[in-house]
């Protein structure tokens, strides 16, 4: 796995990621007391954005833990072997 200047990897990047679209998506279904209630459309378009920007984050950290399981299993041929 490549590392950047401050060490975060894209694995770091992709679990930082998912974080951050859960808890936007946490936000995006909390009540708020005091506000008149948005339009159905405008609640659908941004649980259509919301949603999928969860799901991306999802996909990108899954990649990563494949990439990193294949990285392992490359440079550890011996170990590997044994696992399965």
């Amino acid at each position: 796995m490549s590392e950047g200047a401050n060490g975060d990897t894209e694995l770091i990047r992709a679990v930082d990621n998912l974080y951050v679209a859960w808890n936007q998506l946490l936000y995006n279904l909390l009540a708020k007391p005091g506000f008149q209630p948005p339009s159905p459309e405008h609640i659908k378009e941004v649980a259509e954005f919301t949603l999928k920007q969860l799901k991306d984050a999802g996909q990108d950290l899954s990649r990563e833990f494949v990439q990193a399981g294949l990285e392992w299993r490359l440079s550890h041929p011996d170990e590997a072997r044994t696992e399965v």
